[in-house]
């Protein structure tokens, strides 16, 4: 899938993320409105997207792409002369063909969707100008993940060729853009005024909800934590009468996989607000303990081997979040599709011109300060982990020099 689907694409692709779309997204607006450059984001809703491929097409995409006519009997035979009926006040309906659509659920359907719609957006890395991203000798045309499209414009040009591409592609294979749920997004300074847009689609200006992530100024990244105490409080809640009858094994499970587990998809892209995860994380400590707490908190986040009870640790998840985004940055796939983007920013730093390369500086030298918040989080997370490590490692050397005085050249450590 790798050869044939552009790294943009990153739904039901080995080595991709949903992350690596709203990385991508997020750098592309925070550069825009650093270096004054202007560009416009327009968010395209398909309208029942799965439901809408036509068979044909789907055979004709997959003889393209080079499947053997063996492969390509075997998808039609799961589509193929199928039927369904429909439940209307608890009776079914006469049977009837279908000649469209792709079963949602089906773990072969989100790789056919990712084919389905490739040539589509294909044409538009072909056709439109794109965002050039400075110091990186880049252009990025469009994010996707499955039918999550967003696409870069700069012009009245870029817009035109848009609509006429997409009308191409809803002729060809019956999709349909729902114009009332679409978005666009104005950044930096027009000018020569405003592309006008298809639809009924007006500019707005600030941000907007990516892959349920809010993206833009401030106050739109501040809405991704509004009512995340309650939201977590109220999880919570629903266990609360059961507390008591519950083991301890127990209680953990409920807090980390029901009540923390749904801050893990903004904590990894976004910065909270101060004390937030302090907050979040005192309402999950007196959950565990109904209100009695017996030991220090720091014994409940231990391992069980360790005597602990392996409680999540907000602060420490959010360290390990932007710890695996410095390691996919530095040592990740050649083509990670928001590494550029990254590399731009980066390259702002006081002017160097470097970027991953300042993970080798001591930062504490370098002025960071025009950075996004979450690229200056991201130091100061890299600048604890290399202080830990290096004394990690001074306490290793300390040890190996007491065992090799001791004449034991079989150290454990």
């Amino acid at each position: 899938m790798e050869r044939l689907i552009h790294q943009d694409q990153t739904y039901c692709v080995p080595d991709r993320s949903i992350f690596d779309n709203v990385y991508l997204i997020r750098d592309i607006l925070d550069i825009s409105r650093l270096l004054g450059i202007k560009t416009g984001l327009i968010f395209l809703d398909q309208e029942k997207a799965f439901d809408r491929v036509e068979h044909e097409y789907l055979w004709k995409v997959l003889e393209i792409f080079g499947f053997n006519p063996g492969f390509i009997g075997m998808i039609k035979v799961l589509y193929c002369e199928i039927e369904s009926v429909l439940k209307v006040n608890g009776g079914l309906c006469a049977p009837f063909r279908v000649y469209r659509g792709i079963r949602q659920g089906c773990s072969l359907s989100g790789m056919l969707y990712s084919l389905v719609i490739e040539p589509f957006l294909n044409k538009l890395r072909s056709h439109l100008s794109g965002f050039n991203i400075p110091h990186a000798n880049a252009s990025v045309y469009l994010s996707a993940y499955a039918d999550d499209l967003v696409v870069m414009i700069n012009t009245q040009e870029d817009v035109n060729v848009l609509t006429a591409i997409l009308n191409d592609f809803q002729i060809l294979s019956s999709t349909k853009v729902n114009w009332t749920k679409s978005e666009a997004i104005l950044v930096g300074e027009w000018g020569g005024g405003q592309p006008s847009l298809p639809g009924g689609l007006a500019w707005k200006r600030g941000g907007f909800k990516y892959l349920g992530v809010y993206l833009g100024t401030n106050e739109f990244l501040n809405k991704n934590w509004e009512g995340s105490v309650e939201h977590v409080k109220g999880r919570l809640s629903r266990w609360k009468r059961l507390v008591l009858k519950m083991s301890y094994r127990g209680r953990t499970l409920v807090i980390n996989n029901l009540a923390a587990s749904s801050l893990w998809n903004r904590l990894a892209c976004v910065d909270p607000p101060t004390n937030l995860l302090a907050n979040i994380q005192a309402q999950l400590v007196d959950f565990f303990w109904d209100g009695l707490h017996w030991i220090p908190q720091s014994v409940l986040y231990l391992p069980k081997e360790e005597g602990g009870q392996g409680l999540v640790q907000l602060s420490s998840r959010a360290a390990a979040f932007r710890l695996q985004f410095i390691q996919r940055l530095l040592t990740g796939p050649r083509d990670l599709v928001w590494r550029s983007a990254a590399s731009g920013l980066l390259c702002t730093v006081k002017g160097l011109g470097l970027d991953r390369a300042l993970f080798l500086m001591d930062t504490k030298m370098l002025d960071i300060s025009g950075l996004p918040m979450f690229y200056r989080g991201l130091f100061k997370i890299w600048n604890v982990f290399k202080n830990k490590t290096k004394a990690i490692k001074q306490y290793t050397g300390c040890w190996r020099s007491l065992w090799y005085m001791a004449g034991d050249w079989t150290s454990p450590v």
